[in-house]
Formats: C-alpha cells, sequence, structure tokens
C-alpha cells in the first residue's frame, strides 16, 4: 500500500489491486499513519516542506481527487491574509462544499457561531464574556434578593468592567452605589448613562433624585422634566419635581406636578401630604381642609398629623 502526498498536504492511497501509476509529483512507500494524515488535514505540519514548493499568494492549490482548486490562502503577514491559523481550515471546508455542487456565493457566508469579520479565537472569547456576563447578572440579583448587598455591588462592578459602555448596567451600577452611600459615584455613572441612551426616564428620574439630595435642585428639575418628557405618567418624577419646585420656594408651580402625583397615585398619601402643605403656606385653608378630608378615608393616621401641623380641621360634607 503506497501514501502519496499532494501539494496541500493531503494523503491518499494508491489501490495496488488496480496498480494505475501514481498521478501524483512525489509518491513513497511508507506505512499509512492516520495521525500523521490528521496533522497535514489540520495544516500543523507539512511533509518535506523543503522538497515541495511552498504556494505563493497568487498561486493555485493542487487539487486533491474530486475538489476544485482554490486560490492559496495567503500568509498572515500579506495584505489581506488570513486573520488566524483557522483560515486554512476553513478554505479546506469551502472546497468541500463547493465539491458538493454548493453555490460560490454561498461560500463566504457566516455560519452558526462564528462572525465573517472576526478570527475564530475573538468570536470563542466574546461568547465567554456573554457567559460570564449572564452569570455575574443571576449572582446580582441573587444577592440583591438575599440581601447581600456588597455582594450584588461586587457582580455589578465586574459587570460594568465587561460591558463599560452599556447604559442599562451603568444606571444599575449606579443604583448599587448610592445604596451603599457613593451618590457622587451614582451621579458620575448616571450622567454617562443617559448620555450614552438618553431614552432612559428611570435613569433621568434616579440622575434627578439624586441631585435633589445633594440640594441642586435646578439640575434635577432638569433631569425630572426629561423624564416626563420620555414618560409623562411617571408619578415619581412628578412628585421629585414638586419637591425641589418647594425647595427652591416657587409655590405656585409646585400645585401642579403635586395635582398629577395624586391622580396618577390616588392611594398614596405623599403627594396629598405635600399638597397640603404648599397650600397653607399659600394660606389656603379650605384647600387644606379638602385633602384631610380625603386622606381620613383610607390613611387617617396622616390625616391627623395634617391637623397637627397646620390647626386645620377636615371639611364637613357637603349637603
Amino acid at each position: 500500500m503506497e501514501t502519496c502526498c499532494d501539494a496541500v498536504g493531503r494523503t491518499t492511497r494508491c489501490t495496488q489491486r488496480t496498480r494505475a501509476p501514481c498521478r501524483w509529483r512525489r509518491c513513497r512507500e511508507t506505512p499509512h499513519d492516520p495521525a500523521a494524515e490528521h496533522r497535514l488535514r489540520a495544516g500543523r505540519v507539512r511533509d518535506d516542506a523543503a522538497a515541495r514548493p511552498v504556494p505563493g499568494p497568487g498561486d493555485q492549490l493542487r487539487p486533491s481527487r474530486g475538489e476544485p482548486g482554490l486560490p492559496a490562502v495567503p500568509p498572515a503577514d500579506v495584505p489581506g491574509g488570513p486573520r488566524d491559523p483557522c483560515d486554512h481550515a476553513r478554505a479546506r471546508r469551502g472546497r468541500a462544499r463547493a465539491g458538493r455542487g454548493v453555490p460560490a456565493a454561498v461560500l463566504d457566508l457566516p455560519g452558526p457561531g462564528r462572525m465573517a469579520s472576526e478570527a475564530r479565537g475573538c468570536v470563542v472569547m466574546s461568547g465567554a464574556s456573554a457567559v460570564n456576563v449572564w452569570f455575574w447578572r443571576q449572582m446580582a440579583t441573587w444577592s440583591t434578593l438575599l440581601k447581600r448587598d456588597a455582594m450584588a455591588l461586587e457582580y455589578w462592578e465586574r459587570i460594568a468592567a465587561a460591558r463599560p459602555d452599556d447604559p442599562r448596567v451603568l444606571a444599575s451600577l449606579a443604583h448599587r452605589k448610592a445604596e451603599q452611600g457613593g451618590r457622587i459615584e451614582a451621579i458620575a455613572l448616571l450622567e454617562r448613562s443617559v448620555s450614552g441612551d438618553p431614552e432612559q426616564a428611570g435613569a433621568w428620574y434616579n440622575l434627578g433624585y439624586l441631585l435633589q439630595e445633594s440640594q441642586r435642585h435646578d439640575e434635577a428639575l432638569s433631569a425630572f422634566e426629561r423624564a416626563l418628557a420620555i414618560n409623562p405618567k411617571l408619578d415619581l418624577a412628578h412628585y421629585g419635581k414638586g419637591l425641589s419646585l418647594v425647595k427652591t420656594g416657587r409655590l405656585e408651580e409646585s400645585i401642579a406636578p403635586l395635582k398629577r402625583t395624586c391622580e396618577l397615585q390616588p392611594m398614596s398619601p405623599f403627594g396629598y401630604y405635600q399638597l397640603a402643605h404648599v397650600y397653607h403656606r399659600l394660606e389656603r385653608p379650605e384647600q387644606v381642609a379638602r385633602i384631610i378630608q380625603r386622606l381620613s378615608g383610607f390613611e387617617p393616621q396622616v390625616a391627623r398629623q395634617l391637623e397637627r401641623e397646620t390647626g386645620v380641621g377636615p371639611a364637613s360634607p357637603g349637603p
């Protein structure tokens, strides 16, 4: 049994039964070695490289039996050369597909698990990174549910290191930072988040809330207005805007957002409480009495607190 090697490094066997003459350039009588054949097919070891010419960038590779020839794969230092060692194997798969009658236009299309413009190693690394991020997200979620805030913050920091430009990741990390007392860092992260994706109503509200806590009410008002422009039904943004207007002494302007808060959350006492105090400072006791009367129906404790603080009793029911 003879083992014949072509210029590409593939090995075939000549049959002694037909005793046909070997049509390859070189032929020697050696036992067939499957391991050596696998190395030759993988392109890792070239048999007798000095004895045969190395194909150049423009040469045609010598075809194997039943396979059409393809342009040689240029070396890495040649413009347009392979991006990784797997390109040679990709060319061999392309020859096999062409031998099966696959149209040439389909040969260069990316298959499952491979990108056309990236090397295989890069695809594997991006896949591993995506798996890591998914795992860290799960661990951060479970850490939050188990009240392990420090651990949750650590996992979100890992996710942010892997996805430094993801606006959603930055917003989530800012939330954890704020819970741990890092208000300044949280504001910086939220500013990066909304600059990357300005259509996040929740991120704008959180930014306004932290700015409000930092006594930066003018900036907080701007953030609340951006949140409301995206989601006009975000009751927290209406409430925050009303509080900042109260803090800056703009009482008349604060009535509208506080009323809107009460409309969106009719069973929440917070908007009613702040609105009652605004009416009290504007010397409108009849409005305060109506609010106290309304709160007596579902929050009697808050209604009694308002009576003590404002000195106004509930309005008498109408006829």
